[in-house]
C-alpha cells in the first residue's frame, strides 16, 4: 500500500468518520480527517460520544482487499504508545478499544468498513479528550490545552498508524498490546454477566479468559473491571 496520504482539518463537522470515508471514495490515497468538534460524534454499537472543542476527532481512511481482524484493538495499541510517547502521559488499554488515563476513560476507537467494488475501505475512528469538562463520571483528559501538543500528537498518530497497520504489522503486537493493559490477570465481567479472569489478547484480538482452569476466546464485547468507573 502507499504510505502517502491526504488530510482535511475542519473546525466542526457532524462526523469525522462519516466525512472520511466519502472523501476516501474519491481517491485511493489514504485520507485523514481530523475536526476540533463533531456533532453527531458515535461510539460502538452507535453510543453517543461527545466530541466538544477540547476532544480531538480524528479518521485515518484507507483500502484493503480485506477486512482486518483486531482492528480496533491493534490501533488502540498505536494511539496507547503514541499519547505515551509523544505527550508523556501513560495511557493504558481496556478491551477492546478503550483509553484509560488515570482509571478514567479518555478516549476510545471505532473501526467502520464498506465493501466498494470488491475491496473494502476501512475507517479508524479515534477520539481523544485534551482538556474537557466531563459530562459523565467515568470520562477524564489528558489535561492538555495546547495547539502545538495536538498538532505534534497527531502528526506521530499518522506516521505510527502507517507503519504499525498499512505497511508492515507486527504479527506479535499482542504482545505489546497487553503490556499496556490496565486489567490483565484480573477478573472481568461481560455483557452477558459471566466473569473470567483477563489473559491478554492473541494476535486476531481477541481476548483469552480464563474460568475453571480453562481458557476462552472471546470475540468483542463490553467489559466491566472492578475498580475502574
Amino acid at each position: 500500500m502507499p504510505s502517502e496520504f491526504s488530510r482535511i482539518h475542519y473546525e466542526e463537522v457532524t462526523s469525522t468518520n462519516d466525512l472520511c470515508k466519502e472523501e476516501h471514495k474519491k481517491s485511493s490515497t489514504i485520507t485523514v480527517i481530523t475536526a476540533d468538534k463533531q456533532t453527531q460524534g458515535r461510539g460502538r454499537s452507535n453510543k453517543a460520544w461527545a466530541s466538544p472543542k477540547g476532544n480531538v476527532s480524528f479518521s485515518f481512511g484507507f483500502t484493503s482487499s480485506g477486512l482486518i481482524d483486531g482492528l480496533s484493538v491493534k490501533a488502540g495499541l498505536t494511539v496507547a504508545k503514541t499519547i505515551s510517547k509523544s505527550l508523556r502521559r501513560p495511557v493504558q488499554l481496556k478491551w477492546p478499544n478503550d483509553l484509560i488515563f488515570e482509571s478514567k476513560k479518555v478516549g476510545g476507537i471505532l473501526v467502520e468498513a464498506e465493501n466498494v467494488e470488491e475491496k473494502f475501505i476501512l475507517v479508524i475512528g479515534i477520539g481523544i479528550n485534551f482538556s474537557i469538562v466531563p459530562k459523565e463520571g467515568h470520562w477524564g483528559d489528558l489535561n492538555i490545552d495546547n495547539y502545538e501538543l495536538k498538532e505534534k500528537f497527531i502528526s506521530e498518530l499518522i506516521k505510527n498508524l502507517l507503519k504499525d497497520i498499512v505497511d508492515d504489522p507486527s504479527p506479535d503486537w499482542h504482545r505489546e498490546w497487553n503490556e499496556y493493559c490496565v486489567h490483565l490477570n484480573q477478573e472481568v465481567e461481560l455483557e452477558n454477566n459471566e466473569a473470567y479472569v483477563f489473559k491478554g489478547v492473541n494476535n486476531l484480538g481477541r481476548m483469552i479468559g480464563e474460568k475453571s482452569s480453562q481458557t476462552y476466546e472471546i470475540s468483542e464485547s463490553s467489559l466491566k473491571v472492578k475498580g475502574l468507573y
